[in-house]
């Protein structure tokens, strides 16, 4: 900030929190105000995972993010449960403004005799990436004709993924490892159905995860295997389907079903396109302007 000089206020986007601390900068040494966008919940969710353990770090992280709220002008959310949180620590002012629906490529209805799945995202701990290796055994185990499931990403657990693999001798998943942009729009215009993977923990339930939102953009209905606000919006959109845990035969023969049927499929393609336009680059734009501009009002 020093570098810039000039500057009426501060725009802070985190994770990690710490970045909260460039928003007290400005206002403690420059008199400028900041608006903090909260991507995920920090401390609150390494707290509730169990990698932040030491109580002492506990109270001086939880310390740090009541800090930062309490001397921010305003405060961006991503996800409805995010914006509730956020309310119930301080009184200021917040704004839910989800991820951005932007279409990368829109699929035609595809029919043909090969199901694809896709999961394109972090192989990491907070994934709940069992449940993929679950799905993917119990169809093999079917033997559905042509299925695929295609994998797409790097993380802490891509070894374990990757050895899983090998141990349960799975045939319909193809590793496609880290994708650039381009080859990342290709692999998603082959999918007929985006995954989307969390672990079955009550902070994850509040997570906005990028992919979800791209799926949507793309007209790809979506697979969500956690609860919370995003499993909610699929039902209530009717632009995706839930797998819930021991229950993946049902799963694949819901999803074999819908695919097969030209019309079904169709729909829920349409279904997932519409939703994508309520979470538009213009929506979002207006929504965080006049936000900022309450916010940053002078007096």
């Amino acid at each position: 900030m020093k570098k810039l000089k000039i500057f009426d206020a501060v725009y802070a986007t985190s994770t990690p929190l710490t970045v909260g601390v460039l928003g007290l900068a400005a206002k403690f040494f420059w008199s400028k105000p900041f608006v903090f966008e909260i991507r995920d919940l920090w401390p609150e969710a390494p707290i509730q995972l169990g990698y932040l353990k030491n109580p002492l770090m506990r109270k001086l992280a939880l310390w740090l993010e009541k800090l930062i709220y309490r001397h921010a002008s305003g405060i961006v959310t991503l996800s409805p449960p995010n914006e509730l949180y956020i309310k119930n620590r301080v009184k200021v002012p917040v704004a839910m403004i989800p991820n951005l629906a932007i279409p990368v490529v829109e699929k035609e209805a595809l029919l043909s005799k090969s199901l694809v799945i896709g999961y394109f995202g972090t192989l990491g701990k907070a994934n709940g990436l069992v449940k993929l290796i679950t799905l993917a055994r119990k169809a093999d185990e079917m033997k559905i004709p042509g299925f695929e499931i295609k994998v797409a990403g790097d993380g802490a657990l891509k070894q374990w993924f990757l050895e899983q693999l090998n141990k349960y001798n799975i045939q319909c998943v193809t590793y496609l490892g880290h994708l650039e942009p381009d080859a990342f729009k290709a692999a998603l215009a082959s999918i007929h159905f985006g995954y989307v993977s969390f672990r079955d923990e009550p902070i994850l339930e509040h997570c906005s995860p990028n992919k979800y939102f791209d799926y949507l953009a793309a007209g790809v209905p979506t697979i969500v295997n956690f609860g919370g606000w995003l499993a909610d919006l699929s039902q209530n959109s009717a632009s995706g389907f839930i797998h819930i845990k021991e229950e993946e035969q049902k799963l694949l023969e819901d999803l074999t079903a819908i695919f097969n049927n030209e019309g079904q499929y169709n729909t829920l393609r349409i279904n997932a396109l519409n939703l994508s336009t309520t979470f538009s680059a213009k929506l979002a734009g207006h929504k965080l302007g006049a936000f900022l501009g309450m916010c940053f009002k002078p007096g």
